[in-house]
């Protein structure tokens, strides 16, 4: 959650059950594994991209690749911002 927030610069406070249940349905879905990590006293799960997941997320990157091509050809989004 921290890093969710730190990433979208506070933009994206999540809910930690809307979170976890997201994630755990990402975990069923065969698109992320968890494994259960034990540092400094803490515990917690750690979730990793499955190599479904890679391919997954591979093919939107690429899909909104080419909608941002499809953008700025037609001059709605220009390089470096808005």
């Amino acid at each position: 959650m921290i890093e969710i927030e730190r990433r979208s610069g506070g933009r994206i406070s999540p809910n930690p059950g809307t979170l976890y249940r997201a994630l755990d349905r990402l975990v069923q879905e065969g698109l992320l594994t968890s494994a259960v990590r034990s540092a400094e006293g803490e515990s917690g799960r750690v979730f990793s991209l499955s190599p479904l997941g890679r391919a997954v997320a591979a093919a939107e990157a690429a899909r909104l690749s080419d909608q941002l091509l499809a953008a700025r050809s037609l001059r709605l989004f220009k390089r470096g911002g808005a």
